[in-house]
């Protein structure tokens, strides 16, 4: 029971980090569109169509409808980058929350740590551009074969250093493991 929850508790510190990065970056996103209208704002006061050239006038609208659709264009990659942090968040919460109740209930008959052929890997808290830096739990058993680190992209399974025929599986809850292709 204690595992249970553990993991639900790192579930609950992992959401509210997602949930204060989302924050902050619709924070953000908020305070860019502020400082741009504002700017817009300023540029339109300083322009007297009573003293202005009309060549600088039409420069002057050509401008502004440029900036707003630039600006349309920033809100709509905002948007969009918002609703998938919040999706993976959700999706994150979810997967955590019926994982920790599935821990609970099911007991496999031969424990997944004790099989020769699967090797546990866990990640590290070090991340790189668009990669999960994985650790072995036995670095030197692996370490001529496939090295002391695995890198694993976030959107396939398979990373540059598993082309020695290996293969990544899944396992809900228990973390990511490695087979051997052999077995």
């Amino acid at each position: 029971m204690d595992q249970v929850e553990e993991r639900a508790q790192i579930a609950r510190e992992e959401a509210m980090f997602w949930k204060d990065r989302y924050i902050k970056l619709a924070l953000f996103a908020n305070q860019a569109i502020i400082d741009i209208l504002r700017s817009l704002r300023v540029v339109e006061g300083m322009v007297n169509p009573l003293n202005t050239l009309v060549e600088r006038t039409q420069f002057l609208e050509l401008y502004r409808r440029a900036a707003n659709e630039d600006l349309r264009g920033e809100i709509r990659q905002l948007k969009e980058q918002m609703n998938k942090m919040l999706e993976l968040l959700t999706r994150m919460i979810t997967a955590t929350a019926s994982t920790t109740t599935h821990l609970g209930t099911h007991h496999p008959s031969i424990p997944m740590f004790l099989h020769p052929s699967i090797q546990r890997v866990l990640p590290t808290e070090c991340h790189m551009v668009g990669m999960l830096i994985m650790k072995s739990t036995n670095p030197l058993k692996n370490m001529s074969r496939l090295g002391s680190r695995t890198f694993v992209s976030q959107g396939s399974r398979v990373g540059p250093t598993l082309g020695s025929g290996a293969r990544m599986i899944p396992t809900f809850g228990i973390g990511t493991y490695m087979q051997q292709a052999g077995a």
